[in-house]
């Protein structure tokens, strides 16, 4: 039987979130170990596909103690230079991350945790849960309708426009995900059909600064979720459609419906061959248009209370209105494979505390639970917009690490 260790504190993931937890338990003395359960540093984002940057601008990049130095930071950081800023965090302040350490069970034992793992078994009085907000790849059940000759993925396993060279693609989700892959694949030369749903879009830029700095210097980021005007649902919010590529692009559906791509709405149902989808497009297009104009009209009414001297507006604004279908036969359309940018759903299928929502999601305020000494970090929205992201998940490993007592 596994040796039992007792410990003050155990953080469960090893990324930005588990880090930063780890720097601030450090900074107090207190007892704790980071267990990651890959065997590298950054491991989810050496998963991502080969092009990945960042959408939010370099200055953003802030882990306690460990701010953004470069010298670009309105740029957006490539995928092995996340790697990078993320191994050389772990190196710096000497966190102690047990590598290769996959939690299997975690439950009460009396005031306490039994932590069950494939290395060894721990007595902990206090649990920080930071293993992110993207667990298992989600794929709609009508993909089980599909017939075998096409190729189905999940975002997930894009890499890069050489393995759908040549291909007509059907590309279902434009969030964050999609809107990239579906621009880098419309660049490629790819015919694309593109199912777009509700996601909302921004402009990268306006009136001479990126629209992020916009909204930072406006307070927007210092909101807390209790002050989002969605409230708690903000952390379900689909996100908004921009790039962080060649120095920060905007992504718009329109443009490249206009530019060839096939656009639809919400896929419904599939019936062998053929895709059904929702009759509502061009009012998808017109909310996300709406989306972004209301962050622009926020802008300019701080610009004007502000007396700020700004450049004039240099965007473009598409105004094409795409054919509406609502039905594709893939056959007809030659199309071969389609990439499921659909999302990921909670697994704490470990975690045998009943501290989770019916549908598998943490119940906490803040990233405090309802059972002494067990926390989240790193979840979208947790107490701000940046609470899931570099930016601001120091500000609440800070706060959860501060209800952590040493021990006598």
């Amino acid at each position: 039987m596994a040796e039992t260790h007792n410990i003050n504190t155990l953080v469960i993931g090893g990324g930005q979130a588990g880090m930063s937890a780890s720097y601030c338990l450090k900074q107090r003395d207190i007892d704790h170990l980071v267990l990651e359960q890959s065997d590298t540093i950054a491991n989810a984002w050496r998963k991502r596909w080969d092009s990945f940057c960042l959408v939010t601008p370099n200055w953003q990049c802030q882990l306690p103690g460990h701010a953004y130095e470069g010298n670009d930071p309105d740029g957006f950081m490539l995928k092995n230079e996340i790697i990078d800023y993320l191994e050389s965090y772990a190196t710096k302040f000497q966190l102690p991350i047990q590598q290769a350490t996959k939690v299997n069970h975690v439950s009460l034992q009396g005031h306490r945790f039994r932590v069950q793992t494939s290395q060894q078994n721990f007595l902990a009085d206090n649990i920080i849960i930071a293993t992110g907000n993207y667990h298992l790849p989600q794929i709609p059940a009508v993909a089980k309708n599909l017939p075998n000759h096409i190729r189905q993925i999940h975002s997930s396993e894009y890499r890069h426009p050489k393995q759908f060279e040549g291909e007509n693609v059907l590309l279902v989700g434009t969030a964050q995900s999609g809107c990239q892959i579906a621009e880098e694949l419309h660049a490629a030369g790819n015919t694309l059909y593109i199912s777009v749903g509700s996601a909302p879009r921004v402009n990268r830029r306006y009136k001479g600064r990126d629209v992020i700095k916009w909204l930072d210097d406006m307070g927007y980021y210092k909101l807390t979720v209790e002050e989002n005007p969605n409230g708690a649902s903000a952390a379900f919010k689909t996100n908004h459609c921009v790039s962080g590529k060649g120095g920060g692009l905007d992504i718009n559906m329109r443009t490249l419906a206009e530019e060839g791509a096939k656009l639809f709405s919400r896929i419904i149902k599939c019936d062998g061959d053929t895709c059904f989808f929702a009759n509502d497009l061009i009012k998808n297009l017109d909310e996300a248009d709406k989306e972004a104009n209301s962050i622009l009209s926020m802008i300019n009414k701080f610009i004007n209370e502000n007396n700020i001297d700004t450049p004039a507006d240099d965007n473009i604004y598409p105004s094409y209105v795409p054919e509406v279908s609502t039905s594709l036969n893939l056959s007809e359309q030659l199309i071969s494979s389609i990439i499921w940018c659909t999302g990921f759903k909670p697994d704490y299928h470990w975690l045998n505390i009943p501290v989770l929502t019916a549908n598998g999601r943490p119940i906490h305020k803040n990233g405090i639970s309802s059972v002494t000494g067990l926390y989240f970090l790193g979840l979208n929205w947790q107490r701000y917009w940046g609470s899931g992201r570099f930016y601001q998940v120091g500000l609440d490993a800070q706060y959860i690490c501060n209800h952590i007592l040493p021990q006598d």
